[in-house]
C-alpha cells in the first residue's frame, strides 16, 4: 500500500535498498511525481535506475550496461528515462 511504497521510496532516497553496493543518489522529479536518481557500479558494470514514487506504488526504470559502454549507455538512459510520463488521476 502507500506507507509500504513511502517507506521503501525513503530508503531509496537514503542510498540504501541496494545489495551491497552505495549507489549516487540525486533527487528528480517526473511531471508532479517525486522521483531519486541512482547510479550503481559494482565490478565490470555500470547501471542507473530512476524511482518514482507513485500514490500507492513505486516504479523503477533501469539502464544495466557494461562499463566500456557506459558512454553510449549513459546517453540511451537520459533518453529512456525523460520518455517516461506520468498521467496523474
Amino acid at each position: 500500500g502507500a506507507a509500504a511504497a513511502k517507506e521503501y521510496f525513503a530508503g531509496f532516497e537514503k542510498g540504501q535498498n541496494q545489495q551491497g553496493v552505495t549507489p549516487k543518489v540525486a533527487p528528480a522529479k517526473v511531471g508532479a511525481q517525486r522521483a531519486v536518481d541512482l547510479e550503481l557500479r559494482k565490478g565490470g558494470a555500470v547501471a542507473w535506475q530512476r524511482v518514482v514514487l507513485l500514490d500507492k506504488d513505486l516504479l523503477m526504470l533501469t539502464v544495466d550496461s557494461p562499463k566500456e559502454h557506459e558512454v553510449v549507455s549513459k546517453q540511451l538512459m537520459a533518453t529512456f528515462f525523460d520518455s517516461l510520463q506520468v498521467d496523474p488521476k
